[in-house]
């Protein structure tokens, strides 16, 4: 994440604008702290897709055992991305595919991923063999919301 942060920067507002429910209020302000401490401690995989070099999408999970099943290693899909330009034929399945090939490589039992009610990916999901286990919902508290730093 540190070496590909600037790059993916250049993606985030329109991937929070596309997939984030903006009129909550909350603003678009990733917690890269978090990531890079995530990253630094084994417990983030991070898989970009490049054209001719350039970062044109990725998929980031957090790594850790399940917390009903310790002995059940998974990754939490936090956000996947492919560049409007790119979302054709099977690039969206291909970066999916490769996602799931490395964490296989890695070891994980088991992907949680989950996709945007305003940016529904499920049709996606399903095909390449998701099944659902959780329904979330969120609830907002507060209008103005805290800052984390």
């Amino acid at each position: 994440m540190k070496d590909v942060r600037s790059e993916i920067e250049k993606y985030e507002q329109a991937h929070f604008d596309e997939t984030m429910e903006t009129e909550q209020g909350f603003p678009c302000e990733p917690w890269w702290d978090a990531y890079l401490e995530a990253e630094a401690g084994g417990r983030l995989h991070l898989l970009t897709a490049r054209a001719g070099g350039e970062l044109v999408g990725y998929h980031v999970s957090f790594l850790a055992p399940h917390m009903h099943s310790k002995s059940c290693f998974c990754a939490y899909v936090d956000r996947y991305y492919l560049a409007p330009e790119w979302r054709r034929g099977t690039n969206g399945i291909r970066l999916l595919k490769e996602a799931e090939k490395s964490l296989a490589e890695l070891g994980i039992g088991k992907i949680y991923s989950g996709t945007s009610a305003k940016k529904d990916n499920s049709r996606l999901l399903e095909f390449l063999g998701y099944g659902m286990s959780d329904v979330m919902y969120s609830k907002v508290l507060y209008k103005k919301f805290p800052r984390m730093d």
